[in-house]
């Protein structure tokens, strides 16, 4: 998959829209329920999509927080709290970009630890993409669609994902149509044919003003606690160092400028920006990576692409955003999810050989998918490789565990 070479293509189109699935629920939560300025967040997104294109030439993803993102939909917190958790995650990354600490830290995270990371990210994903399928809300903030067949209630969804699943493995192998093109194809129409056209009804041709402004103090002590205790360790292993891993393994020397170093440059800039108008933090992430490979996408310009799609969206649509992302039914999202799941928990092969690194990657991602929380399954798995190094020492050199 090694291809550097800067081009416009049909399924560079197609690899950009495949990591939607993550992005599009977390922008339409944090507008719709925490009252972000929808297009701040949404430029934001396109400009960070644009550079990490430009810059590194291959599909770099672009993604809001999640664990800032999902703790703050799931407490309700102010904007203003939110943007402080962006200034201060912006600082601590530009710190460790500068320090070169970034490049040292890295060293931490050895192999089982990353691909633990990936497997639990892809297990996540398999699981949020299942629960998207199975809402009985086929279109987001719709009425619930179910038919009830031999006394059981199925969702309409759960029959546009398997139709949809069926798609992705036909087109899977096709070198002139992307699949994920006809994913998408198949979403808005089965969308339109359930009332998603009604939001086009409420489509205002106008952006959101942005303003510049500074978080108050206490913004800054709630969101230190709240918000960046938790991400820091996930930022760090699956933004920061799997994202670089992931690169390496996907692009190999085509993959030279994503360093960990240099991804912790462009997201500390971009998250103090993010602060300071008002926008959602952000983060690279080795999963959309893998769903922007996974779906065609082979060089920078699918990031020019997706993100010029998102400025455009947020300067004209910006008031509407929630409105047009409606348009794409929840089960479909949620297949592409799936699909990306799986393909990026693959990505642990390269340790099935060596039994002391598989048993700490599928430790991390079993507690991952049964906990939901990638920091208390990192520090599990940590703690597990170092206890396999104490049994070498005490003379297990296969890295067993003895009791």
């Amino acid at each position: 998959m090694e291809r550097s070479n800067f081009r416009f293509t049909l399924h560079e189109f197609a690899g950009s829209v495949a990591d939607l699935g993550v992005m599009v629920p977390l922008v339409i939560l944090l507008v719709v329920k925490n009252g972000m300025n929808p297009t701040a967040v949404l430029v934001l997104v396109g400009l960070l999509y644009i550079i990490s294109g430009l810059v590194f030439r291959i599909p770099v993803p672009v993604q809001p927080l999640k664990a800032v993102s999902i703790i703050a939909i799931a407490t309700g917190l102010s904007p203003s709290v939110i943007a402080a958790a962006g200034i201060l995650m912006g600082g601590i990354l530009l710190m460790l970009s500068f320090t070169g600490m970034s490049n040292l830290l890295s060293r931490v995270f050895t192999r089982p630890i990353v691909r633990g990371i990936q497997l639990g990210v892809g297990v996540l994903l398999v699981t949020n993409g299942i629960k998207m399928i199975l809402d009985p809300q086929f279109l987001r903030g719709g009425e619930a669609a179910v038919l009830h067949i031999a006394g059981a209630d199925i969702p309409v969804g759960l029959l546009f994902g398997i139709a949809g699943g069926a798609f992705l493995v036909i087109f899977s192998a096709s070198r002139r149509i992307p699949a994920a093109l006809v994913l998408l194809v198949f979403g808005l129409v089965s969308g339109f044919f359930f009332g998603s056209f009604n939001a086009l009804q409420n489509l205002a041709f106008a952006p959101t003003p942005i303003t510049i402004s500074f978080p108050a103090a206490h913004d800054f002590t709630a969101a230190f606690f709240l918000l960046v205790l938790p991400q820091i360790p996930l930022t760090f292993g699956n933004s920061i160092v799997a994202t670089a891993d992931t690169a390496q393994s996907y692009f190999g020397p085509c993959a030279v400028r994503v360093t960990p170093g240099r991804l912790s440059l462009s997201l500390g800039i971009t998250n103090i920006i993010a602060g300071v108008i008002g926008a959602a933090p952000l983060c690279h992430g080795a999963g959309g990576m893998t769903a922007h490979c996974r779906f065609g996408a082979r060089t920078g310009a699918m990031g020019v692409i997706i993100g010029s799609f998102f400025v455009v969206i947020g300067v004209f649509f910006g008031k509407s955003a929630p409105n047009l992302f409606a348009l794409i039914p929840s089960s479909i999202l949620g297949i592409m999810l799936v699909f990306i799941g799986i393909e990026h928990g693959m990505l642990i092969q390269d340790v099935v050989d060596s039994r002391q690194e598989l048993f700490v990657t599928l430790a991390i991602g079993t507690i991952a998918g049964a906990t939901g929380n990638i920091f208390a399954a990192t520090l599990a798995g940590f703690i597990l490789l170092l206890l396999s190094r104490l049994n070498c020492v005490r003379g297990v050199p296969d890295g067993s565990f003895t009791y």
